[in-house]
């Protein structure tokens, strides 16, 4: 016995001085060692608390699913937490048992078709996930050994595959959302497409009395998908269309945007979107880049990014909209045949760019459009070329809202008289997909005085009408641009609650059960865009229809505030304290509870967002045909007409200053309180607030001296007063504006700046910010009642024939013009509208 004891002693002996050298000889070569990420685990490890170690390694295993691009993304976030401990991958099919043994009092992630991932979740798991859906495990001891080790697995279903896909090439997109929801449960954000957010820490730890818990997920809409509005000069319109900063020839410049690019896929992914899109656009005296080899070469590398990580990818090009350079299908000119093979070779050329389906646009712009017969031949020939030669690619069309265009030729089912020109796809091959299109911030069924609307429950119904016949996508906004909203800047959350109010509606309201989901404009991520972006974004992955609309937004508005540590309730409270002032002023123009009975000239909105040459002219010659909320001028107000400036403007005006400059204040105190490592987000939210704040006490104060010119009871100190607090006020916001063009994520001189770009535009979107152009154009205008300053052609900085109507379409305009001018006979020289300033102006 003693002997064999003996034996058994030694035998014991050798192996655990084997397992001793293969720990350390054998395992670190199985792996590579980064730097850079620090775990920080809270309460205690007696079994009914969270887990606590004091480790200093973390075990990341990729299974062969997981793309390098996003094994790079999630490392590279991973190596960005400070102070840094070690990263050590796992290969793929390592042993189980082995590799927790190794990591005994650490964490390890897993994802993909892993060894570990596949032992912590099940095939039966997996199927319950659904298309596109996912499962995360996490678990503080996976085989139920007593063993002190944290370990989050995610593993995905993979989506539909189309038959223009090669099977072999399609990733599992299902697999890259887990991959990003356990970013997420480790305290990684990603807000700003540019700039995801990055804790000083991560967070590994599980509820408290849970050794295990286990979150599957799938998608409410199918259809997720962002359009990029690139006829604006936005962080992504040179690299999507490319250019370089210095022009279509610049390519080194071209390459040094692909990260940006990278970067937003990237965004698409985590916030669980499976398609995104922009318009191409092309001009006359860059004619030949814009279909040259050298330009399909480029778009191609963007397109096989966008693959690489599962998306699929959409190009935006009109019929024959000839409008802000868009590139489009056919002139319109010749036969019927002619304008036929103008399409197929258009389309040809887009599907050799690698794109997987195509959107279009009807009319030859928002405002005119060719003969209703000829367009509906044109979406046909368009639609039914995609599909039959390219192996069922789809194409989508936009039913913009404009109103006053018909199609005579062909009745409304509904009301038996022509319809509405935007809606004339209904009478289209049925494989033509439709995309209802809303702008602004508008609630389908809010008051939405925009476009000749007074609201956008129409489209509502034509949505709910159509969805079961063809593809429909409701295409809402979270950004407009143009005058309204990111360019001055107004903070505007309400478009967060607008854009899950309507997915929530569309589905209550009997298009759930048909409707694809959801394509979003976008234009602008700056100052705060971000927030109703990822709202939006996540919406159509699950708008939450099991709570209410308030709860639903409240959780969203949660999981982002996250970020911000002890005050996230708060800020959320505050931000939908906002969000309410904005539902009460700026759009339904509530003072003291009570609503006007005509909104036309009492909301909020018409006076805070920004007034140039053409919303002036638009407005002066049919008000109702305006595209944003029409005002009361500034002489409006002077010589008394319209509404009455003191009894029903000046208190709306005062009661928006007053809320949000509460809102403001409340927000500040909670400085202090936030982790220091979201203070950027944070600040951002601040700032933007407080500018929007300061916007409506410059209105406020401009609108209260122009409308005391001549009123007795109003002493001339006391209007020299409120002319010194719109200053003040303008001059504030100045500083701040200029301080955040700093802290702009790409360089401020590409979207801030006046220069040569792909646009019809000639500056960046953020230019009017850094000029200040809205808030100067406004107090020149309630300054100078009479003189240049009056006249909507002053400080005109866009050329209407190349942005508006398009290149060639002079007639309208100068039609327009005409007849605005035998209306209003005092505007005078009418030279300045027609042309923009050749060199950036300086006010």
């Amino acid at each position: 016995d003693i002997c064999e004891r003996k034996g058994n002693m030694q035998r014991s002996l050798v192996s655990f001085v084997c397992l001793l050298l293969w720990l350390n000889i054998i395992l670190p070569s199985l792996y590579d060692r980064v730097e850079g990420i620090h775990v920080s685990f809270d309460g205690n490890d007696d079994g009914g608390g969270d887990y606590v170690s004091t480790t200093s390694v973390l075990g990341v295993q990729f299974g062969d699913d997981i793309p390098s691009v996003i094994r790079d993304s999630i490392t590279g976030l991973l190596d960005g937490v400070q102070p840094s401990i070690s990263i050590k991958i796992v290969p793929a099919s390592a042993n189980v048992s082995d590799v927790l043994a190794s990591f005994l009092g650490n964490s390890i992630i897993t994802l993909g078709n892993a060894s570990i991932s596949q032992y912590m979740i099940s095939p039966l798991q997996l199927q319950s996930a659904g298309s596109e859906g996912f499962v995360v495990v996490q678990s503080r001891d996976p085989l139920e050994k007593g063993q002190n080790v944290v370990v989050f697995a995610g593993q995905g279903k993979m989506g539909p595959v189309f038959p223009f896909q090669d099977v072999s090439s399609v990733v599992n997109i299902g697999t890259l959302y887990a991959c990003y929801h356990v970013m997420d449960l480790l305290g990684v954000a990603f807000l700003h497409p540019l700039q995801p957010y990055i804790p000083s820490s991560l967070n590994f730890t599980l509820p408290s009395n849970t050794s295990s818990e286990t979150t599957i997920e799938k998608p409410y809409f199918p259809f997720r998908g962002w359009h990029v509005h690139t006829q604006h000069l936005l962080e992504l319109t040179h690299v999507l269309n490319g250019w370089g900063v210095q022009g279509p020839q610049d390519k080194q410049g071209w390459r040094d945007m692909l990260p940006d690019y990278q970067a937003f896929l990237i965004w698409l992914i985590a916030n669980r979107q499976n398609r995104f899109q922009w318009i191409i656009l092309s001009a006359e005296e860059w004619i030949d880049f814009a279909n040259s080899t050298e330009r399909q070469s480029r778009l191609q590398t963007l397109t096989s990014m966008a693959h690489s990580v599962g998306l699929l990818v959409g190009v935006d090009m009109p019929l024959a909209l000839q409008q802000q350079h868009a590139m489009f299908m056919t002139t319109g000119k010749g036969t019927l045949q002619d304008q036929t093979k103008e399409i197929q070779a258009s389309i040809d050329w887009v599907v050799q760019c690698g794109f997987d389906y195509m959107a279009t646009e009807s009319g030859f712009s928002e405002f005119t459009h060719p003969d209703d017969t000829m367009m509906l031949a044109w979406m046909n020939i368009s639609t039914s070329y995609l599909y039959d030669k390219y192996q069922g690619r789809r194409m989508y069309i936009k039913c913009h809202c404009s109103t006053g265009q018909v199609a005579s030729d062909y009745i409304d089912p509904t009301t038996g008289k022509p319809i509405n020109f935007n809606f004339l796809p209904i009478f289209a091959d049925e494989r033509l997909g439709i995309y209802p299109h809303t702008v602004q911030y508008y609630r389908l069924d809010d008051v939405a005085p925009t476009y000749g609307n007074d609201n956008f429950t129409y489209m509502l119904d034509f949505m709910v009408r159509e969805a079961p016949a063809r593809d429909t996508i409701y295409y809402g906004e979270s950004t407009y641009w143009v005058n309204y909203d990111i360019d001055l800047p107004l903070f505007l959350p309400v478009y967060a609650d607008s854009r899950l109010y309507d997915l929530r509606l569309i589905s209550s309201s009997g298009g759930g059960q048909h409707l694809q989901g959801q394509i979003n404009f976008n234009s602008g991520w700056e100052w705060g865009y971000w927030l109703g972006d990822v709202v939006t974004a996540r919406a159509a992955w699950n708008p939450y229809m099991n709570l209410d609309q308030q709860t639903a937004l409240t959780t969203h508005l949660g999981n982002i505030a996250r970020i911000f540590g002890p005050p996230q309730q708060s800020i959320v409270q505050i931000i939908e304290d906002v969000i309410q002032i904005q539902r009460d002023t700026f759009i339904n123009g509530i003072v003291n509870g009570s609503t006007p009975a005509n909104i036309t000239s009492r909301n909020g909105q018409a006076y805070l967002q920004g007034w140039d040459t053409w919303s002036d002219i638009m407005t002066l010659a049919d008000p109702h045909t305006s595209t944003q909320p029409v005002k009361e001028g500034f002489n409006d107000a002077r010589l008394d007409h319209g509404p009455s400036y003191w009894k029903e403007i000046e208190p709306l005006l005062a009661e928006m200053e007053m809320r949000l400059f509460s809102s403001y204040n409340a927000l500040i105190k909670l400085s202090p309180l936030v982790v220091p490592s979201s203070l950027p987000f944070f600040d951002e939210i601040l700032d933007s607030l407080l500018v929007m704040c300061l916007r409506a006490r410059q209105v406020h104060a401009l609108y209260d001296y122009a409308a005391s010119w001549d009123t007795p009871d109003r002493s001339k100190d006391w209007r020299q007063q409120r002319l010194s607090d719109a200053k003040y006020a303008r001059l504030n916001a100045t500083q701040i504006m200029l301080h955040r063009e700093t802290l702009y994520r790409v360089p401020s001189s590409r979207i801030a700046g006046w220069y040569y770009n792909p646009t019809s535009y000639s500056y960046g979107y953020l230019w009017t910010v850094h000029s200040s152009y809205y808030w100067i154009r406004d107090e020149m205008q309630a300054t100078h009642p009479i003189g240049n300053e009056t006249s909507p052609c002053y400080m005109n900085i866009i050329n209407p024939i190349d942005v508006a109507f398009g290149e060639g379409i002079y007639y309208n305009v100068t039609i327009l013009l005409y007849e605005i001018l035998e209306k209003f006979k005092w505007l005078g020289d009418i030279t300045e509208c027609l042309v923009a300033p050749e060199k950036e102006p300086h006010y």
